[in-house]
């Protein structure tokens, strides 16, 4: 039988992370946060470390450097100190609920108490200053 978790955090290295700042990176406007996580993870030199498997991911994979990899994985630094969460396929939108608490449940499981989304934000005209939101008035 095969079986496919509502979703579920596949670990395929294990590394101690020390409450780590989680970075995510969705299929989103302009892929502004697949991209500019992709970047961290290079220059961070970060190592995968899992990856989600979940009933509401379309069957895909995405190629990179030459191999085959999951399109949701799990990235970490050398360290356990930051973490890198990115997703480069449309996410179904039943399924976000699912997706969005093993998300939180690997996250607390794992001492992080912060997770920094990247996205962009679609608009109709052009800006030449960046919009930063938080749920804190220190940023």
């Amino acid at each position: 039988m095969n079986y496919f978790p509502e979703a579920e955090v596949y670990e395929i290295k294990k590394i101690k992370l020390n409450s780590p700042i989680i970075l995510a990176g969705f299929v989103g406007a302009g892929l502004a946060g697949t991209i500019s996580l992709g970047y961290i993870i290079e220059k961070l030199k970060m190592k995968e470390i899992g990856y989600m498997r979940s009933k509401y991911l379309p069957p895909a994979t995405v190629f990179i450097q030459g191999r085959l990899r999951h399109p949701f994985r799990f990235y970490s630094n050398k360290g356990g100190t930051i973490c890198a969460i990115i997703c480069e396929i449309t996410l179904q939108f039943e399924g976000l609920y699912s997706i969005a608490s093993a998300i939180l449940d690997w996250s607390e499981k794992n001492g992080s108490d912060e997770i920094v989304v990247l996205d962009g934000v679609p608009s109709k005209e052009a800006r030449s200053k960046s919009i930063l939101c938080s749920r804190r008035r220190s940023l």
